[in-house]
């Protein structure tokens, strides 16, 4: 059986994100369809979330997979997650969802109408509990001020960035927020360097894509984290908030409990998604 928090024993079932990491979204959607039709797991709120995300995923490229379908899956996840407990647990796959409609938003609000692209924010609106306008969506422009930091000593520099971020701790989080009245993972990273002269890229890939990668034993205070399914599916950011040599901790947005500090070093969760670490500020 499925224990409160997610996946029990039961090889099948590990096997399922294990799978959704590799981005073997085919193999998730059949294996957790299967599992769906028996009588012991035909309830199962977090077989009905991974087979959501797979089909959504798969709907991008094959006809035969459907976005509606993924969307009512993720609505019967919602109403048996109505504590959100597996939705803080595998918050970093639902974002991979929520980002996906954002761009199809995007998408068809630039190439198709405007018409198209509000019945598509309906439903994202509809799926998820913490969402912005849709002029912020298809707008997608930081919110900037001025900068309020100019030290040249990097150490400095780096613990003032850590100081300032732990500020926004139980800040809610927002998808597309990227301000004080709630902030996604890469927009409280954006926001966060920008308040330091750093103007960093929107989305969490872009981020990852534009600085320079380092070793994990490199990583201090400062640095950031990326997380996903490969290095070229990134899904997640956080700030690195403790020091060299220390147990690797980041400062981030958390779907489920907005910003805060998670210690990521020998974390069953976060460990194995971990895809690479960055250097913003220059030593």
């Amino acid at each position: 059986m499925f224990s409160i928090l997610g996946f029990s024993q039961n090889k099948s079932l590990d096997n399922i994100e294990m799978y959704y990491d590799q981005g073997n979204y085919k193999k998730v959607y059949k294996n957790s369809h299967k599992l769906l039709q028996t009588e012991e797991f035909k309830n199962s709120p977090t077989l009905k979330l991974f087979h959501a995300l797979a089909e959504y995923q798969l709907s991008k490229t094959k006809k035969k997979y459907l976005a509606s379908n993924a969307y009512e899956n993720f609505r019967q996840f919602r109403k048996q997650d109505s504590n959100r407990l597996l939705s803080g647990k595998f918050d970093i796959y639902i974002y991979d969802m929520q980002l996906g409609i954002a761009n199809d938003i995007r998408y068809l609000n630039n190439k198709v109408s405007e018409k198209e692209a509000l019945k598509t924010y309906a439903i994202f609106k509809e799926l998820f509990i913490n969402t912005i306008s849709f002029a912020e969506i298809t707008a997608n422009t930081p919110i900037q001020e001025e900068s309020l930091l100019s030290e040249s000593n990097k150490k400095v520099l780096r613990d003032n960035i850590i100081s300032y971020a732990k500020r926004f701790i139980g800040t809610p989080y927002l998808y597309g927020g990227n301000s004080k009245k709630g902030f996604d993972c890469s927009g409280f990273t954006q926001y966060i360097m920008k308040q330091h002269g750093y103007n960093l890229p929107r989305t969490a890939q872009s981020q990852g894509d534009t600085y320079s990668k380092i070793k994990a034993g490199q990583a201090m205070k400062g640095d950031l984290v990326f997380f996903g399914s490969s290095k070229k599916n990134i899904s997640h950011v956080g700030i690195i908030s403790s020091e060299k040599g220390d147990p690797i901790s980041m400062i981030h947005a958390s779907a489920s409990k907005g910003i805060m500090i998670s210690n990521i070093k020998n974390n069953s969760y976060w460990t194995p998604k971990i895809q690479y670490y960055a250097r913003v500020v220059k030593d």
